[in-house]
């Protein structure tokens, strides 16, 4: 019998469910303190989940925005996600949930000093940035011709893990660290053999059991199987609407030819249509 499949951290839900989890502050914490590179006083001391994880949501919400919020004791917020596949304009609806977020600390009638800085970090499993090898960009308000950076605002950061490469015995920064976890974490969790430099870090340890404990979870697992059945659906209607729509926009141009008097057997050649089709759209046109 095939040993049943693993759930990686690249896949959007598992990653709610484990950064998302009440109890699992401190991981979040220092995942984010290496993603935004913080260090010294700006480390995140304690975090509190904004957004924190209801099994309910996935059944009522048809799976739809899995991402993480936070705050901390400085009042900053913070939201993350893992995002596995392409999405048209991507990029804007971080920029709005992002605004979303800042916006949204205040009440009525409080001051703008109440706002505290916002950021947004968005975790690839693609590449959305063609053209340069570097797999962390970072986005803020910036003054074009100087440089000047408003500092404590809005930040966007995308991190595309398909541009990480490093092998385990060069794992020093923690922030290669988390990157190589959260690529391939799944592989630890199937051979229970790590490298020193994981095996020594209490927190990628902590990790890596929580992924564990995901994927032996029932409920959970009925929750992602009920995902993956609902994309494979979802892969397989799309494949039938382009499928069908290369097939409308063939017999489009056949009926353009045979407006024009070209014969049956080259227009078949042509298009790729079957003679028998292009002689019904013929007969059709008569």
């Amino acid at each position: 019998m095939d040993a049943p499949k693993i759930y990686p951290l690249r896949n959007d839900f598992v990653f709610k469910l484990v950064f998302g989890k009440e109890g699992n502050e401190e991981i979040l914490a220092k995942l984010i303190d290496a993603l935004l590179h913080f260090t010294g006083d700006r480390c995140i001391a304690e975090l509190t989940l904004l957004s924190p994880l209801d099994l309910k949501e996935f059944h009522d919400d048809k799976f739809t925005i899995v991402d993480v919020k936070a705050t901390d004791l400085a009042g900053r917020r913070f939201t993350i996600e893992m995002q596995v596949r392409e999405l048209p304009s991507f990029a804007k609806r971080m920029a709005y949930y992002l605004a979303l977020l800042y916006t949204g600390q205040l009440r009525e009638g409080e001051s703008f000093e109440k706002l505290h800085p916002s950021y947004g970090i968005a975790i690839l499993d693609y590449v959305m940035f063609d053209g340069f090898e570097q797999f962390q960009s970072a986005f803020q308000f910036q003054e074009k011709k100087t440089g000047l950076v408003l500092p404590d605002l809005l930040e966007l950061h995308f991190l595309e893990l398909p541009k990480f490469k490093p092998k385990p015995r060069h794992l020093r920064s923690r922030l290669e660290k988390w990157l190589h976890v959260l690529r391939f974490g799944e592989e630890y969790t199937r051979n229970k053999s790590l490298p020193d430099e994981l095996r020594t870090d209490e927190i990628m340890v902590r990790v890596l059991k929580e992924l564990e404990l995901v994927n032996a979870d029932e409920k959970m697992r009925a929750i992602l199987e009920q995902r993956d059945k609902e994309e494979r659906t979802r892969k397989t209607e799309l494949d039938a609407a382009e499928k069908k729509g290369r097939e409308e926009g063939r017999e489009h141009v056949a009926r353009r030819m045979l407006a024009e008097g070209i014969d049956v057997p080259f227009i078949a050649k042509m298009t790729g249509l079957p003679v028998d089709t292009v002689e019904r759209l013929k007969t059709s046109l008569e």
